[in-house]
Order: structure tokens, then sequence, then C-alpha cells
């Protein structure tokens, strides 16, 4: 399980710094500062602060994404209220009702059965990254997870836990 994480996080931080090599190498040496023969000692400190200049670019970047996500909603809402609008609504139930209500199971069927398939493909992803060093036991093993996840998804079908009547 370790060689999975730390192959996981090894792949991740080569993504990451291969793709931000890649998109900022043209703009750092846009605003690479021309060098003197003077500042001898300047020349580290140029190189140190110009790499620097994609992050601040990036941090950039994300402000004005963000600030318009906060801003457009305002801008393009449609501003004409009525009562149906305004009424609160929650899971196909009206809101007004005793708290103490019982709901129909299907909806905590449904959930569960949504959060078990997720997180089982989720366990896809390290598999995945790491194959090559898993070799065959590793191939293996994910088949026989995936054949039981497989039977598991047969079984509930039959018992019509997918059907909504």
């Amino acid at each position: 399980m370790k060689t999975v994480l730390k192959a996981c996080t090894a792949a991740l931080a080569a993504l990451t710094t291969l793709a931000l090599q890649h998109i900022f190498r043209p703009v750092s040496l846009c605003f690479a500062l021309p060098q003197r023969a003077s500042q001898a000692g300047t020349d580290t400190m140029t190189d140190l602060l110009g790499s620097y200049i994609p992050i601040a670019i990036f941090i950039g970047i994300s402000l004005v994404i963000g600030l318009a996500l906060l801003i457009a909603p305002f801008a393009v809402a449609y501003k004409a209220p009525d009562d149906e609008k305004l009424s609160a609504y929650e899971c196909g139930f009206n809101a007004f009702d005793d708290a103490r209500m019982k709901f129909d199971i299907r909806f905590y069927l449904v959930s569960i059965l949504f959060i078990i398939f997720d997180l089982e493909v989720a366990f896809l992803f390290p598999w995945a990254v790491s194959f090559k060093e898993m070799g065959w036991f590793g191939f293996w093993s994910m088949m026989a997870f995936l054949g039981v996840l497989t039977i598991g998804f047969i079984y509930e079908w039959k018992k019509g836990a997918l059907e909504w009547n």
C-alpha cells in the first residue's frame, strides 16, 4: 500500500511540475531582466525572483476567475421571484412538515449504493498509476476486486435496487 501511495504522490508531483514548467516557461522568459556587467552578484537573485513569476501569474489568474465566479451570478441572475421559487425544497418533500417524519428507504439505498460504487472506482486510479511496479499479482488482484464489484452490481440489479417505482 505504501508503494502505491508513493507512486501516486510521485506521479502527481511530476505531472504538476511538468505542466507548470510547460505552461509558464515562455512567460518567465519574457520577464527575465537584462543582465549588466556591473552587477556581479545579482544574477542569482534575478534568477530566483524570476522563478516566482509563474506562481504570481497563477495566483493572479485564480483570483480573477474566483472574483468573476462570485460576481457573475449577480450580474446574470433572473430577478423575478415568485412564491414557488422562494419556497424551500428538500429531497422531494415539503420542508414545512414535521422533522421526525419517515423518509422513503429508497433515498438512503440510492445514496449508499452511489457511495459504495463511487469509492470502488476511486481505487482504480492508484492502481493504474503503479501498474508497472505491481506486475501480474497487482493485475490479478485488481481483476478479483472488479469481479466482486461486478457480482455485487449484478446482485443489486436483480434485486431491483436500481428501480424507482
